[in-house]
């Protein structure tokens, strides 16, 4: 015990004796601390937790993909999408989301001006596939999803916390390809 004692009395005189040198290894010492810590939380974060859904580990996600296409992932056509919904037992539920260039812009008419805005576009059982409901509202109705029904939407806590705070914002004033789209959640 007092061996080691002595050995540390020793090594903090020797770094007493040169500042620099001492602040140069605590420096280093506290900047491999710091980017351990980042990097484990981000880890953490992002591999380690489970997703906020309802059995999140039974979600997959599917797309075509064409080794003599360049593009990649490729969308799902509709007629796929019945397909799998009607093959007993393969999937618990089936929902698709389109999102990306002109798909989804909505625009936000406030004061005289229009802000475009990035959303998505989702099949009616979307929010009972993942397993959650919406904080506000409610999700869409099935028969929201037949073509030439109204669109209906349902805000994301970010969008609706970024407009929330204006005044007058209603939601007859969110519109997608010059359509009023009246909010369901």
């Amino acid at each position: 015990m007092t061996e080691g004692v002595h050995e540390v009395r020793r090594t903090v005189r020797s770094l007493m004796k040169r500042p620099m040198y001492s602040l140069v290894i605590v420096g280093t010492l506290a900047l491999g601390f710091g980017a351990n810590t980042a990097i484990f939380s981000l880890v953490r974060g992002v591999l380690y937790s489970p997703l906020p859904y309802q059995d999140a580990e039974r979600l997959v996600m599917l797309w075509n993909q064409f080794p003599e296409s360049d593009d990649g992932n490729l969308a799902v056509s509709r007629e796929e999408m019945k397909d799998w919904r009607a093959e007993e037992g393969l999937f618990a539920g089936v929902a698709a989301i389109r999102t990306g260039e002109q798909n989804a812009l909505w625009t936000l008419e406030l004061d005289g001006r229009t802000e475009k805005h990035d959303g998505a576009w989702v099949t009616s059982n979307f929010f009972d596939v993942l397993g959650v409901d919406a904080q506000l509202g409610r999700t869409f109705l099935p028969e929201e999803s037949v073509d030439g029904s109204h669109r209906v939407m349902v805000l994301s806590d970010a969008f609706d916390g970024a407009v929330r705070h204006r005044r007058g914002c209603a939601s007859d004033r969110v519109h997608q390809r010059g359509q009023p789209a009246p909010r369901a959640g």
